[in-house]
């Protein structure tokens, strides 16, 4: 944490806009493709939970567009690893 915010942690060339730094909390690659974890209390509107996946780092940066912030009275519908 640096001033109260939890650090983004990025090990990928993906470039992450202001507008979501405060969403994401990891972004990584492994052997079955890149990865964005959320924070709590964001999903992506496309898996329709805290975690996306890709293949690409393209289609990685598609899925940006996706991020959402829930309501405090949505968060039990949701799962977060």
């Amino acid at each position: 944490m640096k001033g109260g915010k939890i650090m983004l942690r990025n090990s990928t060339s993906l470039k992450i806009g202001k507008k979501y730094e405060g969403a994401i909390s990891e972004v990584f690659k492994d052997s079955d493709g890149y990865w964005i974890y959320l924070n709590y209390g964001y999903i992506s509107t496309e898996t329709q939970c805290g975690t996306i996946h890709e293949y690409t780092l393209a289609d990685l940066r598609k899925q940006l567009k996706t991020i959402r912030k829930i309501e405090d009275k949505d968060l039990c519908r949701y799962e977060y690893i």
